[in-house]
């Protein structure tokens, strides 16, 4: 038994360290991923997506230069997305309104099914009744209507 249990423990060490160095690369290889897809920014250097975004060369340049149309064309499309991303919102949250509407019906809907499954229920426990009574009747008359031929019964 404790041959076992040591087998068990020496198992799971032997995963932890597999674990561990497996974990350990994935994140190496991830992370080689991420930056080479950032070098990969169409129009943006490799060292420029890498490397801090502003340099002491932007800030020195002259009026005109490449580098200034480059952050105005940047800045341009950073509205042109923040729009983007307001309009998203927008229409996000209206489809939040519709999905809380949507949901007030759908509970009232459920109620209302469930109020008509009691009165369904109730009218069939009626209707047994009736049927209990009808038959209390019809046993009740059989023997009334036999004395009153005079036949036994």
């Amino acid at each position: 038994m404790i041959y076992l249990i040591g087998e068990i423990v020496l198992y799971l060490l032997a995963a932890l360290l597999l674990g561990t160095g497996a974990g350990w690369l994935l994140r190496d290889w991830r992370a080689g991923q991420a930056v080479g897809a950032a070098s990969e920014v169409p129009g943006v250097p490799g060292a420029f997506a890498a490397g801090p975004p502003f340099t002491d060369s932007l800030v020195g340049s002259r009026a005109g230069s490449p580098a200034e149309s480059r952050v105005r064309d940047l800045e341009a499309e950073l509205l042109g997305a923040r729009a983007c991303a307001a309009e998203f919102q927008a229409s996000t949250a209206a489809r939040m309104g519709e999905i809380e509407a949507l949901t007030r019906r759908l509970t009232g809907a459920e109620r209302r099914m469930l109020e008509l499954e009691r009165e369904r229920a109730l009218q069939n426990r009626a209707l047994q009744v009736l049927h209990q009574q009808l038959e209390l009747a019809v046993e009740r008359r059989t023997p009334q209507s036999s004395r009153a031929t005079g036949t036994a019964g």
